[in-house]
């Protein structure tokens, strides 16, 4: 390539530079005349290219004609003059601020033919750092009439602390903390975990760090536990850390002589699975566990002065009462399950324990109680109990749970001197015919209405079961002769001897009942029952 298509390149790519540059740029002869100017300078200042050629720079205000004067001749002996602000004209008389440089432009024999200058327009940047200075200088006066501790440290040192801060750390005046290490102030066993911190917010570029619960030593020897929030700044052009920070000593000392006389149940009341309760001597509520809402559906605040007694079931009260007062009484711990008020469900069944503790210093007696939930437990118990003790078909107890109401009333009996009470065995005569002639579903219709009849003629705490087949038991406690238990016999079979209609059949049925009377005909459960079969068996052969 030759010397001139060298040159010709070189030029074609200046000149690209020079009109595609995001800068404005002009170029002035040694008089200050206009020679050329880039898009950007038309588009910087609204005058166009042709308006500005041969002319003097129209954007420079007169007041800093002369200042622009004399950086000019300096260029024109070979200086160059960079980024010095000067306040331009738009074509529309506005202001702009600008960062300008001036360079000379030499010809082939090292001569300054030409002046170039590079305008970079800064107005927006000069309000922005107005605003912040403005903001700055406002934060400086907040922060130093703040009522909150605010110190500053950078490289370890504390750089800042307003009025608050210095009398939370016991010195009189800035003078006496500036550039004092901040390590001076905590205790060697917490330095490098304040160090890691504080590190992590210069390199990490964390925006903030708590520091919580850090022990400091003032000038007195005073220990002082601060709580304290840092974030990365920059103070005075440095990378630094603000701490706002908070005396917290005499809270942290309430709080650990609290923790003293409630440490026995604080560490159970925040299991969410539990709900747990502290009650006075009266039964009133004096502390309910968030989890209260969660099972419940009460919030802690409805609970707390509150008589406790007033959200039990009024069937449960009692027994909750007796062993409310066995508990002040005795201090043994108690277990119990009652119902329990629930927002929306009605009653929910609840397992409770209660447990007797002294406030420590005045000697105060309270109950913890720590419940949970059992109503699940409470139904499968329910469905356990009807699918041992319950007749499906009849819905009356079977013969398991008979068994057991007669060795109860035997028990009883003892207690109370021989107390006197029956068993009465029955069956319904003819009833395989039923079931053959007009199939089981009638059989079971009849079995059904059979034991709605003889439940209807008998009192209150008798109890009647099924034990199998169409053999019913009566259980008749209380009996005060014989002659009662005839005229309840007579009673049943009255009951039972009314024709029933089903599905346009009308059948009438009667039925063979034997007496076993305690303790004459027995003083146990199979003597008894065996008794009564007998005597129900011998009534049939004489029917």
């Amino acid at each position: 390539m030759s010397v001139q298509n060298n040159d010709c390149l070189k030029l074609n790519l200046y000149q690209q530079m020079f009109y595609s540059a995001g800068d404005a740029i002009d170029i002035l002869d040694l008089q200050g005349h206009i020679l050329d100017v880039n898009p950007a300078f038309e588009r910087l200042y609204g005058w166009t290219r042709d308006e500005l050629i041969g002319h003097s720079l129209p954007v420079i205000p007169l007041n800093q004609s002369s200042e622009l004067a004399e950086r000019i001749n300096k260029v024109k002996n070979g200086s160059v003059i960079c980024k010095f602000e000067v306040d331009c004209v738009h074509k529309a008389g506005h202001k702009l601020t600008v960062n300008l440089t001036l360079s000379p432009i030499y010809n082939e024999a090292g001569e300054v033919v030409a002046i170039s200058g590079i305008t970079r327009d800064i107005t927006e940047q000069k309000v922005t750092e107005r605003l912040l200075r403005e903001s700055e200088e406002r934060y400086q006066k907040l922060v130093d009439m703040s009522p909150e501790p605010v110190a500053v440290i950078r490289d370890g040192r504390v750089r800042y602390i307003n009025k608050a801060g210095l009398k939370v750390f016991g010195y009189y005046s800035q003078e006496d903390m500036l550039n004092q290490s901040i390590f001076s102030l905590l205790p060697s066993n917490n330095r490098n975990d304040v160090v890691k911190k504080m590190l992590s917010l210069l390199k990490e570029k964390e925006y903030t760090v708590d520091f919580v619960d850090q022990e400091m030593t003032r000038p007195d020897g005073k220990s002082i536990i601060v709580e304290a929030t840092a974030m990365g700044i920059v103070f005075e052009n440095k990378p630094s850390i603000q701490v706002l920070f908070q005396d917290v000593t005499e809270r942290r000392e309430m709080e650990e002589a609290l923790l003293i006389s409630e440490e026995k149940y604080r560490l159970i009341a925040e299991n969410m699975n539990d709900v747990v309760s502290i009650l006075d001597e009266n039964g009133i509520m004096k502390y309910a566990s968030p989890s209260h809402e969660i099972v419940l559906g009460f919030t802690s605040e409805e609970y707390e002065g509150q008589l406790t007694f007033e959200m039990i079931h009024e069937e449960d009260l009692p027994s909750v009462l007796e062993v409310f007062q066995e508990i002040l009484e005795t201090g043994r711990s108690q277990t119990i399950e009652l119902r329990h008020k629930h927002v929306t469900k009605g009653w929910l069944w609840l397992e409770l324990k209660g447990s007797l503790f002294f406030d420590e210093k005045k000697r105060t007696k309270y109950i913890l109680v720590v419940g949970r939930d059992i109503e699940e437990r409470k139904q499968l118990q329910d469905k356990l109990k009807a699918l041992a003790f319950e007749d499906d078909l009849t819905k009356l107890p079977n013969r398991r749970l008979f068994e057991e109401k007669v060795k109860i009333a035997l028990e009883k009996a003892e207690d109370n001197n021989e107390k006197n009470f029956a068993i009465l065995y029955l069956d319904m005569d003819d009833f395989k015919r039923i079931n053959d002639e007009l199939g089981h579903a009638m059989g079971d219709n009849v079995l059904q209405q059979f034991a709605q009849r003889v439940k209807s003629s008998l009192r209150e705490q008798d109890i009647l079961a099924r034990l199998g087949g169409d053999e019913f038991a009566i259980l008749l406690p209380n009996i005060r002769s014989r002659d009662s238990i005839d005229s309840l016999v007579v009673r049943v079979q009255e009951a039972i001897s009314e024709a029933w209609i089903f599905d346009n059949y009308q059948i009438r049925t009667s039925s063979s009942i034997g007496v076993a009377y305690y303790p004459e005909d027995g003083r146990t459960y199979s003597d008894l029952l065996q008794h009564a079969d007998h005597e129900m068996y011998k009534q049939k052969q004489y029917t």
